[in-house]
């Protein structure tokens, strides 16, 4: 009798238990904002500090104009092309900031309750496939949860060591158009840089480039912490869930559960009746 009361209860009560604490309690818990404040606060402060450099290097690219002639050029159009990595930088923070809440509501209050009640019908029709894509299912959809906050995690530590260096851009910067607009005020400023080749040009010039190196530098980080680590997080997560269920993810593969199509036992069966037995 006992035997049989635990088993009931994996069989039955334990899936519907599963299915209605993870559509009324985790699922409300995990999709709020609140249950990943650090983390979305992370990718907020990390949001100001690519909107600033986006800004900076702007401010920096119209600066390089007043240089007469075309000395200042090439750093003028290098700065200009960081303004499409920022933006892609921007995309990816704010597609991790959403998917934190995204991926916990649709795991945990479609899928996970979806997957009891296919675990119920499986106790019926005593499928045993069914049971095992449910499983499978499961470890995907927790995986799903846990692959945006262990990319900002890793992010936060892989920046956190470059955090004065991107610093140092962003005030260096800050000091380059300060001294820019302190000489505009000055009426002898276009006579300073009246000559290409003066001292002048050339000590705006080494400004520009080492700004301009500054600013590669931190966008290389930036590229990195926000693109970069997702994805090797993503493809971690997928190598993961092949060792643990056992699953070829390969999308060419349809017939998992049927390796020897009909075609194959007509043939197979078909020699078989030939074979001569002297």
């Amino acid at each position: 009798m006992k035997s049989f009361d635990y088993k009931t209860i994996l069989k039955w009560i334990l899936p519907i238990l599963i299915c209605l604490s993870s559509f009324y309690m985790i699922a409300e818990k995990t999709s709020t904002p609140e249950s990943h404040e650090q983390s979305i606060q992370y990718l907020d402060e990390k949001r100001d500090t690519v909107m600033t450099l986006a800004a900076s290097s702007a401010a920096i690219s119209t600066a390089i104009t007043m240089l007469p002639g075309d000395t200042g050029t090439p750093i003028a159009n290098g700065l200009a092309d960081l303004s499409s990595k920022f933006l892609l930088v921007l995309g990816a923070i704010y597609l991790e900031k959403y998917s934190l809440t995204l991926t916990c509501m649709v795991a945990f209050k479609y899928i996970i309750p979806i997957l009891c009640l296919a675990w119920l019908v499986n106790n019926v029709t005593k499928w045993d496939w069914l049971k095992i894509v449910c499983i499978k299912i499961g470890i995907i959809a927790v995986s799903m949860c846990l692959i945006v906050p262990c990319s900002v995690k890793l992010s936060k530590t892989i920046e956190a060591t470059y955090e004065s260096s991107i610093q140092e851009t962003i005030d260096n910067a800050n000091n380059i158009q300060k001294k820019i607009k302190k000489d505009k005020e000055n009426k002898n400023f276009l006579q300073k840089i009246g000559d290409a080749i003066s001292s002048t040009t050339q000590k705006y010039t080494k400004m520009f480039n080492k700004s301009l190196n500054n600013f590669m530098e931190a966008t290389a980080i930036m590229i990195v912490t926000s693109c970069v680590i997702p994805v090797l997080v993503i493809l971690f997560f997928l190598w993961f869930i092949q060792v643990i269920s056992g699953t070829t993810i390969n999308t060419k593969s349809l017939k998992t559960f049927n390796p020897v199509s009909k075609a194959q036992k007509q043939f197979l069966n078909s020699k078989k009746k030939f074979i001569w037995h002297p």
